[in-house]
């Protein structure tokens, strides 16, 4: 799965010692593709990260306009996991 190589990726990006110094901007882009993924039912999520089965969404998190809340709950996963 290719979130989860990025995932990877990112973390061992972020704990390389020579890199602690250095600031990070992470860019969570093809947002609309997980959108059409979600609502289509492809690669469900809780199959490559299981603890997606227990996860909630934040109470402060903000929906986008027509976003579902399947795809808010993704979205923010998502977010959760880089951080």
């Amino acid at each position: 799965n290719r979130l989860k190589e990025s995932l990877e990726l990112f973390k061992s990006i972020w704990n390389n010692r020579w890199l602690r110094t250095i600031s990070v901007i992470l860019f969570l882009n093809k947002q609309d593709l997980l959108k059409d993924k979600v609502r289509a039912g492809k690669s469900k999520i809780e199959d490559y990260f299981p603890d997606f089965a227990r996860y909630r969404t934040p109470p402060d998190a903000t929906a986008e306009p027509g976003d579902e809340e399947a795809v808010t709950r993704a979205k923010y996963f998502i977010r959760d996991e880089f951080l």
